[in-house]
């Protein structure tokens, strides 16, 4: 009969160790994660090269943040500025926190978190810069030609995805087994 106990215990350790080393690697919902890590790396690059460097380079552009020229405006000029500052940030960060990730760093769960939290919290603030600088060009009597129901959708859109990503991704951080066994180096 005590064989039997120690053969079950045996069965129950194997189990366990069964069932802790497949979380051991980055799958599951962290491939999702991933992906939108990669994802916002390639989309902050993109809006780096197209939208914010040309303001800077392109001399046509760049009166829009010249001081003394006519077209100079500056709350587009801060604005440009934090954008562009932010998508930097925000674009090594992305690249830094895969590197952990994939190096399973036991710290990776809470940059990761600080990480969600900070770019939400920026794609808040980057809404409202949005709407400010649309608002402003608007009382000085700039026409942008802009859709109402477009602005809607885009800023109500980023709001809730503002608002998802970290309801999401934080608890899951904070929660999760995969987590848990993967991140131990």
């Amino acid at each position: 009969m005590e064989q039997q106990t120690d053969k079950n215990a045996n069965i129950s350790v194997s189990n366990s160790f069964i069932s802790t080393e497949k979380y051991k690697s980055i799958g599951g919902w962290l491939i999702l994660f991933v992906t939108s890590l990669i994802i916002t790396f390639i989309i902050m690059l993109f809006v780096i090269i197209n939208e914010l460097l040309p303001v800077f380079l392109d001399k046509q552009r760049s009166i829009l943040i010249t001081p003394g020229s006519q077209l100079y405006d500056p709350l587009f000029t801060r604005i440009t500025y934090i954008e562009l500052f932010m998508s930097i940030i925000i674009s090594i960060s992305a690249i830094i926190l895969l590197v952990f990730l994939f190096q399973k760093r036991k710290f990776v769960p809470k940059i990761a978190i600080i990480y969600i939290v900070f770019s939400s919290a920026y794609a808040i603030v980057d809404l409202a810069m949005y709407i400010s600088l649309i608002n402003h060009f608007k009382d000085i009597g700039i026409n942008l030609n802009l859709d109402a129901n477009e602005i809607r959708e885009k800023v109500s859109g980023s709001l809730i995805s503002a608002i998802v990503y970290p309801v999401v991704w934080v608890p899951y951080f904070l929660k999760s087994k995969r987590v848990k066994h993967t991140f131990i180096r």
